[in-house]
């Protein structure tokens, strides 16, 4: 057979986008302003290089976040866990935090020093957006500026955190778990009573010939399930500004039930209080930890 019969395959050409079998999206070819002022959009364009170094194989800073992962849940498995790795675990989480943003920082420069990165994102009206209210603005939640690195961190290592919490306080959670069964077995009169809750504060019809037994059955289902609703999600959210939205977002729902029938605009805990033994919410405490732990 004649060389020249020979199918030799042919030569694949290159774009600058494929190199090697790795699809490189084209905006990594792009340099972006860097140097911009401090902002809501420069914050919004390293949340997007962000995403595309995470989902861009063999990029470094994939392989060198994707590694931290790996070594911190292979660290904090369920084999051989004990509750007195709880507090590494913390330490570790916080140190991974600040050294991904410090790396992010070098691309950056414009972000905050890393000993500023939980202060908030400036805040900026979209086009076209109504100016935000004085109420609106008492229930708005700050973004840190390192969101970005908390985000795609919590939502791996989550699980891990959950699993060791819960082996350090299963004393404390019992113990809470048999308060709040135990509150939830009287009426909600009773609780409110229990709890101090002024009687102006109750979700009360004053002009309802029922017994006091009839409203206890039906009152946090008629003036607060927007706020059970609302607090039972809180378990679903991992960084802690998306746990904070949803305290504040209860706080308002409960503000806004008691607004509708004239109540005082500022609500006390103790309404909070008895709403949330109400809502039976399992291990809520360490959702409330884990979020003052690390903001």
């Amino acid at each position: 057979m004649s060389s020249a019969s020979i199918p030799y395959p042919q030569p694949r050409l290159l774009t600058r986008n494929t190199v090697h079998g790795v699809t490189v999206d084209d905006a990594l070819e792009k340099v972006p302003d860097f140097e911009a002022d401090w902002s809501l959009a420069y914050y919004k364009t390293v949340k997007r290089y962000w995403d595309l170094f995470l989902k861009t194989d063999h990029h470094p800073i994939q392989g060198l976040f994707n590694g931290l992962i790996e070594i911190f849940c292979n660290s904090y498995n369920n084999l051989g866990i004990h509750e007195v790795m709880f507090d590494s675990a913390v330490l570790e989480i916080t140190s991974f935090i600040e050294r991904t943003y410090d790396v992010i920082g070098y691309l950056f420069p414009s972000l905050p020093s890393k000993d500023d990165m939980y202060h908030a994102i400036p805040e900026a009206a979209e086009e076209g957006e109504s100016p935000v209210t004085q109420e609106q603005e008492n229930f708005n939640v700050p973004t840190p500026a390192c969101e970005f690195v908390l985000e795609s961190l919590f939502s791996k290592c989550y699980a891990d955190l959950f699993t060791m919490y819960t082996i350090k306080s299963q004393e404390l959670d019992q113990r809470y778990w048999y308060c709040v069964s135990a509150l939830n077995s009287v009426t909600d009169v009773r609780l409110l009573k229990h709890f101090g809750v002024d009687q102006s504060l109750w979700p009360m019809f004053t002009s309802s010939g029922s017994d006091e037994l009839q409203f206890a059955i039906s009152s946090r289902r008629k003036f607060y399930e927007s706020a059970v609703v609302t607090l039972q999600s809180i378990g679903c959210k991992f960084t802690p500004s998306d746990k904070l939205r949803i305290l504040t977002k209860t706080f308002s729902d409960i503000n806004e039930a008691l607004c509708e029938r004239g109540r005082p605009r500022l609500i006390p805990v103790d309404v909070l209080v008895s709403c949330v033994v109400s809502m039976r919410l399992d291990k809520l405490n360490f959702d409330i930890c884990s979020n003052a732990k690390n903001s």
